[in-house]
């Protein structure tokens, strides 16, 4: 649009691509303001109170002070008014900015509803064991960590253990954690999806996605599991897209706000978005919405995505009054919605206020830069032998058809170039192997010199150990990239990570039981559970005190009140509550 103070949402599904988008969009802006040479200051106005306030605004590292180049100041400026960031990123930003929302979420309310008392007198006390915006995010350690404890609630032990759980029969005989793990994700989607008023979504298939035990015992601790999460204010990466769905769809002045923040959207790589992605677009979205997708490189049908996202989309905002017409009960005047967003811009323009229903326009990008023409036909084959294979009526092989159609249309732009070879391995081995002797060989061809560097490109870690072993049995020199990723999964780190993630959520149990540990004080799981019991015991005490504002003590709190002073006589110990009821003298001795 012409009005230099909309803000403009980007979103894509990893975080080199955001930040590349992000590069990109920098440099466009830099050459833009150069080009027009512009000696005007216009583009430095004031930007809205609602856009700039908040962790919602990507805030540069130039000093406003410098009278360097005006070109750059006036980008920095420029990108404050854009979120680039991942589906993830841009709901953990949502989420801590509106923390204060969180806690009288149903998802969340439910979860934590145990700790809730009937006197009035105590309603402060009850939020402080709920969720808020200082959340810690769960990686899938931390999440398996915390199942295990909730698994030995319920007396559940899984991989090849008998239980006396479900029946007593061997109902989690080689279960997996990771899988309940899973399952549970599946259910909190469907649980999701049950709370709008949308009927249109099938997750019926959702039950060949798991067997029946693993569903039964998924099903069992579901509630547990949510409960641990969010009464330690922790939430897990699923959590920050449903609670971000859920917080759009329940409150209006939250939806306002984004929208004033973001009147325009951009979604790249749509089409291996999900439903509750899907959603979250509609949610954000007013009338301004821009997507980049081929359903025929949907990679991530493993978690929720398909390739009729595509066509999802056009039925999703075609002929619609605003991108979540159809998710919420009650309907709204477009015209006069987009007014009161746009009341502190430029008045809504003449094109919007006559376009009651949105449309959808196609433009398909024929020109591929990337591969050569022999490739470019090789994957057309492969595309267009796998879907005919996968479709089972007449509509679908009637829009497989037009697709194949105008994929054919696809202009190649970087020559013919060599004919792919496709080889069969006998085996893993074989195929590691194959790929250093050709290497070597292009070397002794003179193809390749010594210091000439070759990528290896696999699928999956797995399969870098058979590289990685031919190329010493070969004597080839290499070295393993890996995801940035790897970094926070170091031992150092996570011991690092641990006790900075205390100081900013002192409630996450996952950070504790690693930094009581860090380094080695003879501290057992048994020791650690004792303890936790005992800050449980501590925290239910004082949740019976009515009438009290003062936060319940917190785990190093407690601790703390283990520690001998003075004088002070065993039985003397824990200012709180007596511990000895609940911690052995071994226990608390190593606290």
């Amino acid at each position: 649009g012409n009005n230099s103070n909309e803000g403009i949402l980007a979103v894509t599904f990893t975080k080199k691509a955001a930040s590349e988008m992000e590069r990109r969009l920098k440099d466009l802006l830099i050459s833009s303001f150069q080009a027009t040479n512009s000696e005007s200051n216009s583009i430095l106005t004031a930007i809205d109170g609602d856009m700039c306030e908040g962790d919602l605004v990507h805030v540069g590292n130039a000093d406003p002070y410098d009278e360097g180049d005006n070109s750059i100041d006036a980008t920095n400026e420029m990108i404050r008014r854009a979120t680039v960031g991942t589906f993830h990123s841009v709901c953990a930003k949502i989420l801590r900015k509106f923390g204060k929302e969180l806690g009288d979420l149903p998802t969340v309310r439910d979860s934590v509803g145990a700790h809730t008392v009937s006197d009035p007198a105590q309603t402060a006390n009850t939020a402080i064991l709920t969720l808020d915006g200082s959340f810690n995010i769960l990686d899938q350690s931390d999440q398996l960590r915390l199942l295990k404890d909730v698994l030995k609630e319920h007396h559940i032990e899984l991989k090849g253990a008998t239980t006396a759980a479900l029946g007593g029969r061997n109902n989690a005989a080689d279960i997996r954690p990771i899988t309940v793990l899973n399952a549970i994700s599946v259910l909190n989607t469907e649980v999701a999806m049950a709370r709008s008023i949308q009927t249109g979504s099938d997750l019926s298939d959702s039950e060949n996605k798991m067997g029946k035990k693993v569903r039964q015992i998924a099903t069992q601790i579901r509630s547990s599991f949510q409960k641990a999460k969010f009464s330690q204010n922790s939430v897990d990466f699923d959590d920050l897209m449903l609670l971000t769905r859920e917080l759009l769809l329940r409150n209006p002045e939250v939806r306002e706000i984004l929208h004033r923040r973001w009147r325009h959207v951009l979604v790249d790589e749509f089409q291996d978005t999900s439903q509750i992605q899907l959603d979250l677009v509609r949610l954000l979205t007013t009338n301004s919405l821009f997507i980049v997708g081929d359903g025929d490189q949907s990679i991530y049908s493993w978690r929720g995505a398909s390739p009729e996202s595509m066509s999802d989309f056009e039925e999703a905002f075609h002929d619609r009054k605003h991108g979540w017409d159809g998710l919420l009960e009650h309907e709204i005047d477009l015209t006069k919605y987009l007014e009161n967003i746009c009341r502190h811009h430029a008045m809504l323009s003449d094109e919007n206020r006559q376009r009651s229903l949105l449309k959808v326009k196609t433009v398909y990008l024929m020109e591929n830069y990337r591969s050569t023409t022999n490739i470019v036909k090789a994957a057309q084959r492969v595309i267009t032998a796998s879907g005919k294979s996968g479709c089972s009526s007449s509509d679908e092989k009637t829009t497989r058809s037009s697709q194949d159609e105008i994929r054919q249309d696809m202009k190649p732009m970087r020559g013919t170039g060599p004919s792919p070879r496709v080889l069969a391995c006998k085996d893993g081995k074989a195929e590691a192997n194959f790929v250093v002797n050709t290497v070597n060989s292009m070397v002794n061809s003179g193809e390749l010199t010594p210091s000439s560097t070759v990528a290896f490109i696999y699928r999956t870690n797995a399969q870098s150990r058979l590289l990685e072993e031919a190329c010493v049995e070969q004597n080839l020199r290499y070295v393993v990239r890996g995801s940035t990723g790897t970094f926070y999964k170091r031992a150092e780190v996570q011991d690092c990570m641990c006790f900075l993630k205390i100081m900013y959520n002192s409630r996450d149990r996952s950070a504790w039981a690693r930094a009581v540990r860090t380094p080695s004080r003879g501290i057992g799981e048994t020791s650690l559970d004792e303890f936790f019991r005992y800050c449980d015991s501590v925290t239910d005490k004082f949740m019976e005190t009515p009438e009290t504002e003062i936060s319940p003590p917190t785990p190093m709190d407690i601790m703390l009140s283990l520690a001998p002073s003075g004088n002070c006589k065993p039985e003397d110990l824990g200012m709180y509550l007596p511990p000895r009821n609940i911690m052995s003298t071994r226990s608390i001795n190593r606290f």
